[in-house]
């Protein structure tokens, strides 16, 4: 309906993934991407963007038969080196998937993906910006190393955007008091914000306010290949931020979806 949300393009977050980095995924689900596992994949769900482990067998393979699909590949719940980040890299798999969770971090004596994909001049790193997966002296140091590099995403699962409860996911009960979403063991299972916290979250972790807006929006569009700001015919989607950079108001396809009640009278008017 007029200015709810669209469904996009997915990005497919597995099932290509380490067993020993399987978070909140169900471990009994991954599978090694094989050409008919990936084949079947791209037919049935036209994914934007794949994130696999790339260490797996076949997985560089599957990255330059995912890339000529399209679709983007990124690496992600891994144990890989950065010497298999860089051959991952090379075979087209040019963004690292929410570091550094769900991956070894830095190490004093073996270099892994994050060094890799950090070190690496045109490799994207991704990071969840919710004030809950990356504590922010963490999150600061990234962004100082990725600059323009760096990507926000929300990770968002069912709880995200809804009250505190308990929801489900692949057929388990996760908990969400409106800001942490876990498992009953207590593993994150995504998250409960969406991405609008995103670039106030990383102004928090001391990143520039231009910086931080353009993670959330001009680095996403440049990896999908697109021009770095809204263009004539582009959907009208738009999040309108304050000066702290929190939402104030939300414009789904041209209509006001979402308005924050200290939205001055005379901007809401003019967005309704």
């Amino acid at each position: 309906r007029p200015g709810s949300a669209r469904m996009l393009a997915p990005h497919l977050e597995g099932p290509f993934l380490a067993p020993t980095r399987v978070g909140a995924h169900r471990a009994e689900h991954l599978r090694e991407p094989s050409t008919d596992a990936v084949d079947r994949l791209i037919e049935l769900l036209a994914p934007a963007l794949v994130t696999l482990a790339p260490e797996l067998p076949g997985a560089i393979s599957a990255t330059r038969r995912i890339r000529r699909s399209g679709a983007l590949v990124a690496a992600g719940h891994t144990e890989a080196d950065a010497g298999t980040a860089r051959t991952a890299i090379a075979a087209g798999a040019g963004l690292l998937t929410h570091a550094p969770n769900a991956m070894r971090g830095i190490e004093t004596r073996r270099a892994t993906a994050l060094v890799g994909y950090l070190r690496h001049p045109r490799a994207r790193i991704s990071v969840i910006a919710d004030g809950v997966h990356v504590d922010p002296e963490v999150l600061g140091l990234l962004a100082d190393a990725a600059g323009t590099r760096l990507i926000a995403v929300s990770d968002a699962t069912a709880p995200a955007g809804a009250p505190a409860g308990t929801f489900r996911l692949e057929g388990r009960r996760v908990r969400s008091d409106g800001r942490r979403a876990e498992l009953a063991d207590g593993t994150l299972a995504g998250s409960a914000r969406g991405l609008g916290g995103a670039p106030a979250t990383l102004l928090r972790a001391g990143v520039s306010a231009s910086r931080a807006v353009a993670a959330a929006t001009v680095a996403p569009r440049r990896l999908l290949g697109l021009p770095w700001r809204l263009l004539p015919g582009d959907p009208a989607d738009i999040t309108i931020l304050d000066t702290a950079l929190r939402p104030q108001a939300t414009v789904v396809g041209g209509v006001l979806a979402y308005a924050a009640p200290e939205l001055p009278d005379e901007l809401r008017a003019a967005l309704s």
